[in-house]
């Protein structure tokens, strides 16, 4: 059936989706080979981090701006190409799905952030968030 989506998850897909566009042709060339160390200390202001290591090759890593708040930008190797990790500060009250310009995404709750995961090409943003998503916890 139809989901009601709320203006504040919209925004965070069509945000998540134009800084895909925007930003490809800056991040696509890029292969910072990102630990997961990296990973965690970009997390820090988000206060959560990963329980255990990355499970993808990462290929960038960074903060931006996201809306009116901030987020941690990352893009790694998915199964059929490359997928964008945005975790940010807004809070979102349950998880969508969305489908647009041949990307698909996803929006994930965890805690007072919110991940959310865009790929291109077929790629299965589900699974990766369902994978993602159990290991990202309160840092302590």
């Amino acid at each position: 059936g139809n989901i009601v989506v709320s203006p504040a998850q919209a925004s965070l897909a069509d945000t998540a989706m134009k800084h895909v566009v925007d930003e490809s042709s800056f991040v696509n060339v890029l292969d910072e080979k990102v630990t997961s160390q990296q990973i965690n200390a970009k997390m820090s202001p988000f206060a959560y981090q990963f329980d255990q290591n990355f499970p993808y090759h990462v290929y960038y890593l960074n903060h931006c701006g996201f809306g009116k708040s901030n987020a941690m930008h990352m893009v790694f190797q998915g199964e059929k190409g490359k997928v964008t990790l945005f975790l940010t500060g807004i809070k979102s009250e349950q998880p969508i799905d969305f489908n647009e310009k041949g990307m698909s995404g996803v929006v994930t709750p965890i805690g007072n952030t919110s991940m959310i995961i865009v790929g291109e090409n077929g790629e299965d943003v589900a699974k990766i968030a369902e994978k993602l998503a159990p290991m990202i916890q309160p840092a302590s």
